[in-house]
């Protein structure tokens, strides 16, 4: 089986490292690496792997910007053109939780799924509409707001429906699928990239009405899968995410948590794949501990 790990990182860390040697181990795999414009290349020069690639037509990425989709669209194109079977877009803070060799046998065992995790009744529930029908100024998507910035982005909350409302959704809001929201990290077979990719292609529309989106590369996919008619989505209720990540949303002092030794037996006993955030300066060992096969109930 063949296996496309995407990844977006904008610098060197511990994680990414370690990241890019397991998956890379598997010659089968192919590893392709979205560095953000903004960061230079040549600091990656210490990943010189035959099935390691960098994306060369980058983009300057701005956190909850269409940038982000922009990023994973280009990755998607170029996976594409290849031959595999899964398709699965990782950050530079993710590793991974098993062997190679067992996730190419899960991957068989679930074949033709889709690994997608949707927004559920025990989320706080976000209306993917509102990301999208307005056009967000530049300045909205500072993480960290001066009071000028807070009173503004305040202000925008209130008017956006009178001042800036999106053109190009409002012209084309009869043909919008319905919108749907979940985590931008996920797994796509072949044949899905493939009817991703037409989609796009075939309604252009939808491509530019997020331009001015708010943070909608949690709905940007997630839309588009769901209006495939054969789409088989994955869930099983013993893996705690559909997605195969473990992500701590909700314990902090972070969000998401950046994974500790005391989290080692809930990713265990999440039974996902993946984990992410892994501090970024973090020893192979350390690392090696969150594996399936390393974790101790011990804690």
């Amino acid at each position: 089986m063949k296996i496309i790990y995407a990844i977006t990182c904008h610098e060197v860390t511990d994680p990414l490292l370690y990241t890019v040697n397991e998956l890379s181990s598997c010659k089968d795999n192919l590893v392709i690496i979205h560095v953000d414009k903004k960061s230079d290349l040549q600091q990656f020069s210490s990943i010189d792997i035959d099935n390691v690639f960098f994306l060369q037509d980058r983009v300057d990425i701005c956190w909850g910007t269409f940038s982000q989709i922009e990023a994973t669209y280009k990755l998607l194109s170029y996976a594409y053109k290849l031959e595999f079977d899964y398709f699965f877009l990782l950050s530079g803070d993710d590793i991974p939780l098993t062997s190679q060799k067992d996730l190419t046998v899960f991957l068989k065992d679930n074949s033709g799924y889709e690994f997608f995790e949707f927004q559920s009744e025990n989320d706080n529930y976000v209306n993917p509409l509102e990301r999208v029908k307005y056009k967000y100024p530049f300045w909205y998507f500072k993480r960290k707001k001066n009071i000028y910035n807070k009173i503004k982005s305040k202000a925008f909350d209130k008017l956006k429906f009178l001042f800036f409302r999106n053109k190009c959704f409002l012209s084309h809001h009869k043909e919008f699928p319905e919108l749907y929201k979940g985590s931008n990290w996920f797994g796509m077979s072949y044949q899905c990239v493939e009817y991703v990719i037409d989609y796009i292609k075939n309604n252009t529309w939808y491509y530019d009405s997020f331009i001015h989106s708010y943070c909608c590369d949690e709905v940007f996919f997630h839309t588009i899968i769901k209006t495939w008619s054969d789409i088989k989505l994955f869930d099983d209720e013993t893996i705690a995410s559909n997605s195969l990540r473990y992500i701590d949303w909700k314990t902090g002092p972070e969000y998401p948590r950046i994974l500790q030794p005391s989290d080692r037996l809930k990713i265990k006993e999440s039974r996902c794949f993946f984990a992410r955030k892994i501090p970024k300066v973090a020893s192979d060992e350390y690392m090696r501990s969150f594996r399936k096969d390393s974790l101790k109930i011990e804690v």
